[in-house]
C-alpha cells in the first residue's frame, strides 16, 4: 500500500480548514446583512414610516441568502429606470451571489 493511501484524516489538524470556512460563513452572513439593510432603505425611500416593518419581512426565514438577494434585485428594478445601467450590474452581482449562495450552503449541509 503506498503512503498516500495510509494517510487518515484523522491525524491531521483541520483547524485551519474549519476557521476558514467559518469565516467564509460569517462574511456571507455579513453580505446578507447588508442586503437586508438595503431592501428596507428601498422601502423607507419609498413611505415606510416605521423601519421595524422592514425588518420583520426581511428577518423571516424564507429570507435566506438567494431569496433575499432576487427580491432585493426586483426592489431595485422596480425603483430605478428600467434603462439605468446599474441593473445589468446588479444582475451579474446577483449571479455571482447565487454561486457563493450554492457553496455556503454546500458547506453547511456538510458540516451538520
Amino acid at each position: 500500500m503506498s503512503k498516500l493511501n495510509r494517510f487518515s484524516g484523522s491525524e491531521r489538524d483541520w483547524t485551519a480548514q474549519y476557521a476558514a470556512i467559518g469565516r467564509f460563513i460569517v462574511e456571507f452572513e455579513w453580505i446578507c446583512w447588508h442586503i437586508r439593510f438595503s431592501a428596507v432603505s428601498i422601502l423607507q425611500a419609498y413611505g415606510l414610516k416605521k423601519w421595524p416593518l422592514g425588518e420583520i419581512i426581511f428577518n423571516q426565514r424564507v429570507f435566506t441568502g438567494d431569496p433575499l438577494f432576487s427580491c432585493y434585485v426586483s426592489m431595485v428594478e422596480e425603483s430605478l429606470d428600467s434603462q439605468n445601467p446599474l441593473i445589468p450590474e446588479l444582475e451579474k452581482i446577483y449571479s455571482d451571489f447565487q454561486k457563493l449562495s450554492k457553496t455556503r450552503n454546500d458547506y453547511c449541509t456538510r458540516a451538520i
